[in-house]
């Protein structure tokens, strides 16, 4: 469910005929210490209905929704209309009422550039903030279905990147992943000096880093490949960001099989 919940929000551009009933989105200033940041910005889009009564003890499915470089955690609910999309979609009943969760995931690099990963001198910890602390924080504020078969991420660029790293390396959190417009194999570039340090250190903090063993054209033209018991299900897109904004193709996703 929660892989098809990402390949919807994803790509849906068509909105309902009818005025879909608007979530929320409230911006949080929360306490970092893994990123030295004592107000880290978090946006949180909540569903329709959430605060009704009715639906007190209502559990929610989440994804988790990681901004490109440079970027910040508007990016999505405002360039990207999520907010939208999202009671388009669970208007129409194509997709449950779920929680997004939008996070700043600047680092140490040019323009606060993070490749989602902990610095190489342990300074700015932005995977660690975002799978313990983050976690953490939405799963005791919001009524979220605490399992990864309900928890997914979303990511463009280097957070499409982020997306596969987080699902590879935390299946016991996250169930699926949906990654657009990344790098499926990580090498030194632009704006990265300050997050994977001088080499000999660089490559290898690089090296380590879980990579999907195909590139972009094999991922675009890979079948569809059943769930393997135990793993997350990775959803590989190679859309263009300009292409994505106008609603992207769904024939051209394709499930790719982690090896």
């Amino acid at each position: 469910m929660i892989a098809a919940l990402l390949l919807a929000a994803a790509l849906a551009s068509e909105a309902p005929a009818a005025p879909a009933p608007r979530g929320t989105i409230t911006h949080y200033h929360i306490d970092a210490p893994e990123v030295r940041d004592s107000k880290r910005d978090v946006r949180v889009y909540t569903p329709p209905g959430y605060d009704d009564p009715a639906n007190a003890s209502r559990r929610y499915p989440v994804v988790y929704l990681l901004h490109g470089w440079p970027g910040s955690e508007g990016n999505w609910p405002n360039m990207g209309h999520a907010g939208a999309t999202a009671d388009s979609l669970i208007a129409s009943g194509r997709i449950p009422p779920v929680v997004l969760v939008f996070p700043d995931g600047t680092g140490k690099g040019l323009l606060g550039r993070s490749l989602y990963i902990d610095s190489y001198d342990g300074l700015s910890k932005v995977e660690t903030f975002i799978t313990t602390h983050l976690i953490s924080w939405v799963d005791s504020t919001f009524r979220t279905i605490r399992s990864p078969q309900s928890r997914g991420v979303i990511g463009l660029s280097d957070g499409g990147t982020a997306a596969i790293n987080f699902a590879l390396q935390h299946p016991d959190i996250f169930g699926a992943c949906g990654s657009h417009s990344a790098d499926l194999r990580l090498k030194k570039g632009m704006g990265m000096g300050g997050v994977i340090g001088p080499d000999p250190g660089a490559t290898k903090l690089l090296g380590a880093e879980p990579r999907v063993r195909r590139d972009a054209h094999e991922a675009r033209r890979a079948a569809h490949v059943p769930r393997v018991p135990g793993h997350a299900r990775v959803e590989v897109l190679a859309h263009a960001p300009a292409r994505l904004a106008r609603g992207g193709d769904l024939a051209d996703a394709r499930r790719v099989k982690v090896v």
